[in-house]
């Protein structure tokens, strides 16, 4: 079965419509990277998966074969993490109680964290490497150790469908290679994940399938391997196939 399925969908902020007949499912283990041009719907598309805009899209959407506009919150939680690019809190939390506030959905509105929870925490810094940054604040860490400890907080919530909105912006490069080898890591460990980027050599590299959206509808869908054609960057963004080549070129004189 399908961890996720979605099927037809179309969504418009007013009469602007910006997705519209979207299409794909993604199985337990595998990896799909979305790309597509700024503004092209991959932001809105995340919000339909996580139920934020349930009322506004048509066609429909199964997570574990349950369709999200009949799946309470906590229900929703438990199935679906959301990583977002990054987040700037207005106080200096350690590391573990980031990563310990991705339990919340787990106890009532009014409970503290016990010992389940810790537990979760502990297995989630541990899963991907920041154990020894526990104690440390959070605005005192690296950007890519921030991104890390973002992703230990979806892991901790226990679900096993990650959504991320492009977890490697405003990183360096060395940042971005850690933050993506544990991705696909997790992907080995029999996570879902759908992950946005603006960088095909991320999703060719890191991922398996490629979702490459155009003007609000699925240009290509499949192994990443397979269709990320220059033809098909060509499109996505706008390029010729010359300045693309000039791109490639100088990549490959600075390696």
């Amino acid at each position: 079965m399908m961890q996720l399925e979605v099927k037809d969908v179309t969504f418009s902020y007013g009469k602007m419509k910006v997705l519209d007949g979207v299409g794909f499912g993604v199985g337990s283990g595998e990896s799909v990277c979305v790309l597509g041009p700024n503004g092209v719907g991959k932001s809105t598309l995340f919000n339909c998966v996580l139920g934020l805009c349930n009322r506004q899209f048509s066609g429909e959407i199964l997570i574990c074969g349950e369709s999200v506009r009949s799946l309470k919150p906590q229900a929703l939680a438990a199935m679906v993490a959301f990583v977002p690019q990054g987040h700037a809190p207005s106080f200096n939390y350690t590391v573990r109680d980031m990563v310990l506030m991705g339990t919340t959905a787990q106890i009532g509105g009014f409970s503290q964290p016990g010992k389940v929870q810790a537990g979760a925490a502990e297995a989630a810094m541990e899963q991907v490497g920041i154990t020894a940054l526990a104690g440390r604040g959070y605005t005192q860490i690296s950007g890519g150790e921030r991104q890390l400890t973002l992703i230990a907080r979806a892991l901790a919530q226990r679900a096993k469908i990650l959504i991320m909105d492009e977890p490697t912006a405003n990183l360096d490069f060395g940042n971005q290679i850690r933050v993506l080898s544990r991705i696909r890591k997790l992907a080995a460990q029999g996570y879902t994940i759908v992950q946005s980027t603006h960088n095909p050599a991320h999703a060719r590299n890191y991922c398996d399938k490629v979702l490459a959206l155009l003007g609000g509808r699925v240009e290509a869908f499949g192994a990443a391997a397979d269709l990320l054609t220059d033809g098909l960057v060509c499109r996505l963004y706008g390029l010729t196939g010359e300045e693309l080549r000039s791109y490639t070129q100088e990549r490959e004189h600075l390696q």
